[in-house]
């Protein structure tokens, strides 16, 4: 099974959050977006724009590269 880059990026964001215990809530108050908006990205149904990618990483503490990361 081939992943998308966009949905590579939603997994390695889900999967920081649920690391860092940092809730969807928190993200979308970052983003200036509403929680159904985040919801969506993290889902895939939505692709994250770069910036969105850059306040979440530093939201995170994380480089943006470690989001964006994708397993060969």
């Amino acid at each position: 099974m081939t992943q998308t880059l966009s949905g590579a990026v939603a997994a390695n964001i889900r999967a920081e959050l649920a690391r860092q215990r940092v809730s969807q809530a928190q993200v979308a108050e970052r983003l200036g977006l509403s929680q159904a908006a985040v919801s969506r990205r993290l889902t895939g149904q939505t692709p994250f724009e770069l910036d969105e990618v850059a306040a979440v990483a530093d939201l995170l503490a994380v480089a943006p590269s470690h989001l964006l990361a994708v397993a060969a």
